[in-house]
């Protein structure tokens, strides 16, 4: 038998949508095989309802000096930069995992305009991300680079910068529904330096796009890597740090509740290999900072009350799961004995449709044009993402083939 599922939508034609309800498309409409549909839709959901979780516990609190902490490096065990947040100073702190303030140093050539994350490589430099734009509007973003502040005793440095600009910002602000050129969150990696949005978009995405800049201070334009849908909700989408572990090349994601892990890419597809999602436990308050003390556990901060954390990621079940955005403009029929793919648009032409599967690979990626769309297409047994997109806006389905 072969079944097929997906999300909710108020559509009826000959394909039996139900309305209000989950579709479930069966090639015998038999008692038997309803009742057998009704009991692998509760496993599906009630696997999936058990995501992993991760925990945290207050390690400390931050030194008074520190206000408002967005951004932090693991320098050594017990050696911890950060920086405030935007209005705040431009300096940066050491401090020790007790909360004691060891040093100060101030960025002499820059004022603090909205720093957001930090980052460090494998000289011990550090990068600065001031690319904090809530509204869109800011023309003057840059990473700050400051020499490696272990090897020098002074309490005043001068910092190089690589500015930069967005290849799809081409408006000060955007229409609401594109407002996704925040950046709270940096990696250093190699050659590299990759920033990770934080989505501001109205309504809400649920994206965090991924662009890359090289490390040479100069100007550049971004390049757009790619983007990843994270959930349908402020607390599950907004990128607010990054963090990559250097032995394992595992890239952590932090939001208010949820940290996703990404791991066993090839090359630079840092969204094409496995991911994870750790939904926090306990609520958070306004976590910023985030980086890897082992491959399971982290330092995190929060603004306010501003306080050090430990996160342990707990593995509570096998099933992970996408929280997922319901849409009444697409409706979605595969066809397993034929292998085709039919999507129906209510009024909507010219789209942009993207098939991910449960690793979030890319399977299907094409526009479109047109209301009733056939696709010939071979999906295996599995949970796959339909993404739509049209004038800025985005749709996302969750279909399962059974």
């Amino acid at each position: 038998m072969s079944l097929v599922f997906c999300e909710a939508h108020s559509f009826k034609n000959k394909y039996n949508f139900i309305t209000n309800s989950t579709l479930i498309m069966t090639k015998n409409h038999t008692f038997k095989k309803a009742i057998l549909t009704f009991w692998l839709l509760i496993a599906f959901f009630s696997a999936n309802s058990q995501n992993k979780r991760a925990i945290h516990r207050e390690v400390c609190v931050m030194p008074s000096d520190v206000k408002e902490s967005s951004g932090m490096v693991i320098a050594s065990p017990n050696s911890i930069w950060t920086h405030g947040d935007s209005g705040n100073e431009n300096k940066i702190f050491k401090v020790d995992s007790n909360g004691a303030l060891l040093r100060t140093i101030t960025i002499a050539n820059t004022p603090n305009i909205d720093w957001e994350d930090m980052a460090i490589d494998e000289n011990g430099d550090l990068w600065i991300c001031d690319g904090g734009n809530n509204n869109n509007t800011r023309k003057d973003l840059k990473i700050i680079k400051i020499a490696n502040p272990e090897l020098h005793d002074s309490s005043s440095v001068h910092a190089q910068f690589v500015f930069y600009s967005f290849p799809d910002q081409t408006a000060f602000p955007p229409p609401s529904s594109k407002r996704n050129f925040d950046v709270e969150a940096l990696i250093r990696y190699k050659d590299s330096l990759l920033l990770f949005t934080k989505d501001r978009s109205s309504p809400i995405s649920g994206f965090t796009k991924l662009y890359k800049l090289p490390i040479v201070p100069g100007t550049y334009m971004a390049e757009l890597l790619d983007s990843f849908y994270l959930g349908n909700s402020n607390q599950l989408a907004r990128v607010t740090a990054a963090d990559m572990e250097v032995s394992t090349g595992r890239i952590a994601l932090l939001t208010l509740s949820q940290i996703v892990v990404f791991s066993n890419y090839q090359g630079s597809d840092f969204f094409g290999g496995d991911v994870d999602f750790y939904l926090f436990k306990n609520p958070t308050n306004q976590v910023e900072a985030l980086a890897f003390i082992d491959s399971n556990k982290f330092y995190m901060t929060d603004e306010v009350p501003g306080a050090l954390y430990e996160v342990i990621l707990e593995n509570a079940s096998n099933s992970s799961s996408v929280s997922n955005v319901n849409s009444n403009k697409f409706r979605v029929y595969y066809e397993s004995s034929q292998s085709i793919l039919t999507i129906f648009g209510v009024g909507l032409t010219k789209f942009k449709c993207t098939i991910l599967d449960s690793q979030s690979k890319k399977v299907y990626s094409q526009n479109h044009n047109g209301i009733k769309i056939e696709i010939p297409l071979k999906l295996s047994e599995g949970v796959y993402y339909i993404r739509f997109e049209k004038d800025g806006l985005i749709w996302t389905e969750k279909l399962l083939v059974i």
